[in-house]
């Protein structure tokens, strides 16, 4: 519901007396850089945001009204009469500039606004609120202000287009909620208003001071050249340290995390052992192994001696068909004609069973374990049909066995040769999983071409393919080869069908993965690309570039800057990873700096010069190292790199993060002494 006639006329007549007085005599003017916009989108007109801006001025000097009921008095006797005055008097203790969220609209056309004191309830001036053309919910800006017994505003709404959060959306439809349900009621008169305006003026007064308090002392802690952080962030502990003491404190740490849980892994280890295994006393021989062997009553498959069907063919209905393969059958007798089986079981299982395999072999066929050895119980990782597993509750014992005649087949077996081909597939598959992260796609004959020229290996990408399939069977690796023939290719885990398969993927986003697969294969036919054997020093990827400056710089920062509540010893490098991770998820620069932003949300800063100076300072960092990642889209090479490639010239940076700026006859930042041009600064 909107003010009457009477009450519109006397309304704009004591606003253009305010604003007058403000111009005239206070000497106020519109500020020029600001141009808001209305309800319905369009620019506010320019006298409403006068109004505004003037009565917000009125908010904040307590010797305004005075100073203009003193001129009125003067210059126009009789021209204010007691109702003028009060509402104005009104006006100067309850006139509040903030930032409010529109919820919804009453009965009666008024607006329900969200503010830091509480629900709202606004009357329109001229016609009510609910008939300008806007929807919301929607953050508006305004001057609230009382007028009779009714909260109007100062003549103009400013309106943000800012998309609210989930989190907001569900404490608005709380809110509402309860005053629907009459639990809750709106502040909708002005004399409940102005007691709690005058409230929440002075809780804002109270943080204006204690800003204030914080910026002086902070800049008085900078003139003494001492470091200043903003309240919720603080120094780490890594601070200081050298490379290999920063190394070795971060692996202290995990070593004490892993230690807190070490009872729950053991636990969890030794219950997935003891699913796995044949309860009763080991038996070496196959046969008396197999007249024990019972099938699972739900499936009627044979877990504890999965993996028999390589040595004994098809074992379905084993309970039926039991007394008729032993009857019938020579126990191993499979077996004996496959030894090349058994050898390519060696050499492309993981590393842990293979260890285990040596182990009980050189023991004889049998290695027994307590069950309370929690480390010794971390070794075993079984490889049926080589090796299995049987559990003794009576004497508090696991065995590992290697069944007859099986170990006879494998004393047969040349281990030396074994250990190198296991060698070579170790080296294969580490240059294939570098390929991935440096290039997303690869097709198998440009990978078995960078593999020749790193490792000097000579043959056809048909054997790499034909080795890598073999080995993702057994082991977990984040590669997934893709077609064949001459269309066979690696493809990093995260961007292949089988990956977004598993993680219930739509159709949808399983074709832009093909998609992007198509873009990069394209791509890479147009530029060059970075030779594997550059990005092979590291674990990984991600700790080769760890060692460029941009990363260290960075690190250094986030290290000196650890958002309270966060582990000093994984802070920085898990925000760095996740970073890197980004460069290649189609983020925009927006998405990839609120990574580094967020964690600093509820960070107490002293002033808004402090804030750009923090988020600044950190944000030209962030770039840099982002701009230092190396990209699929640019075949292995960094934005960076793929400039200095194409046009000869190099960009340099300073400590901050940000651009060098070199003049071209200046002398190189490289330090070879040429100038610019004749240096890094020559074009191609």
């Amino acid at each position: 519901m909107h003010l009457s006639h009477a009450e519109c006329e006397r309304f704009y007549r004591l606003m253009d007396v305010v604003v007058s007085y403000a111009v005239d005599i206070e000497g106020f003017t519109q500020n020029e850089e600001k141009q808001a916009l209305d309800l319905s989108g369009e620019p506010v007109a320019p006298e409403q945001e006068l109004d505004h801006d003037v009565l917000a001025y009125v908010s904040h000097d307590p010797g305004f009204m005075r100073r203009l009921f003193e001129r009125a008095s003067r210059d126009m006797p009789g021209y204010l009469d007691a109702r003028d005055r009060r509402i104005l008097r009104s006006w100067q203790e309850g006139a509040w500039e903030t930032t409010a969220i529109l919820m919804d609209f009453t009965s009666s056309g008024n607006a329900l606004l969200y503010t830091p004191m509480g629900v709202v309830e606004l009357s329109g001036i001229s016609q009510d609120i609910d008939g300008m053309a806007f929807l919301p919910p929607c953050p508006v800006m305004l001057v609230f202000l009382p007028f009779g017994e009714r909260i109007v505003y100062a003549t103009s709404i400013v309106q943000y287009p800012v998309e609210l959060g989930p989190g907001i959306l569900g404490e608005l439809d709380g809110e509402l909620a309860k005053i629907e349900s009459g639990e809750a009621r709106p502040i909708a008169s002005a004399s409940a208003y102005l007691k709690r305006v005058k409230a929440q003026k002075e809780r804002e007064r109270e943080r204006d001071f204690a800003e204030l308090e914080r910026s002086l002392d902070r800049e008085a802690r900078k003139a003494a050249g001492e470091e200043t952080l903003p309240r919720g962030v603080h120094r780490g502990a890594l601070v200081g340290l050298d490379e290999a003491e920063r190394e070795r404190a971060v692996h202290e740490d995990m070593d004490r995390v892993i230690s807190d849980m070490a009872h729950d892994i053991e636990e969890l280890e030794r219950e997935g052992l003891e699913d796995s295994a044949v309860e009763g006393t080991p038996r070496k021989d196959l046969r008396a192994a197999l007249e024990c062997l019972e099938c699972d009553p739900d499936t009627g498959e044979v877990y504890a001696l999965s993996g028999l069907s390589l040595l004994l063919g098809d074992i379905d209905g084993w309970d039926e068909e039991r007394d008729g393969y032993l009857a019938t059958s020579e126990v191993g007798a499979k077996a004996a004609e496959m030894p090349d089986v058994l050898k390519a079981l060696l050499v492309l299982c993981d590393q842990s069973a293979f260890s285990l395999i040596e182990r009980v072999r050189e023991a004889g066929g049998e290695l027994t374990v307590s069950a309370g050895d929690a480390e010794a119980l971390k070794a075993i990782n079984v490889l049926p049909p080589i090796t299995f597993l049987y559990r003794d509750p009576a004497a508090a014992t696991f065995a590992v066995v290697i069944h007859e005649p099986v170990r006879k087949l494998l004393e047969e077996l040349d281990w030396d040769a074994l250990r190198k081909e296991r060698a070579f597939i170790d080296e294969v598959i580490r240059y294939a999983e570098r390929a991935c992260e440096l290039y997303g796609v690869l097709t198998m004959e440009a990978f078995a071409e960078e593999f020749g020229k790193a490792t000097g290996w000579k043959g056809e990408a048909s054997h790499l393919f034909s080795l890598l399939d073999n080995v993702c069977i057994f082991r977990d690796r984040d590669i997934v080869l893709d077609g064949y023939g001459r269309q066979a290719m690696l493809v990093a885990y995260e961007i292949s069908d089988e990956w977004l398969e598993e993680a219930g993927a739509d159709e949808e986003d399983i074709a832009d993965a093909r998609r992007q697969r198509h873009v990069l294969l394209e791509r890479q036919e147009t530029i060059p690309r970075r030779p594997l054997s550059e990005a092979m020093g590291e674990p990984t990827l991600f700790h080769w570039l760890m060692k460029r400056e941009s990363a260290r710089l960075l690190r250094a920062w986030l290290d000196a800057h650890v958002p309270d509540g966060k582990n000093d010893y994984a802070f920085a490098d898990g925000l760095m990873e996740e970073l890197f991770d980004s460069a290649n998820q189609d983020m925009s620069p927006s998405e990839q700096a609120r990574i580094v932003t967020d964690p600093y949300g509820e960070v107490d800063f002293s002033s808004e010069d402090e804030v750009m100076d923090f988020f600044n300072e950190l944000l030209a960092l962030a770039m840099r190292y982002v701009n230092d990642v190396p990209q699929w889209y640019d075949h292995g090479y960094s934005p960076g790199e793929l400039h200095e490639l194409e046009t000869g010239r190099k960009l340099f940076f300073n400590e901050d993060g940000t651009v060098m700026k070199v003049g071209r006859n200046d002398p190189c930042p490289c330090g070879s002494g040429k100038k610019y041009k004749h240096c890094h600064g020559r074009r191609r």
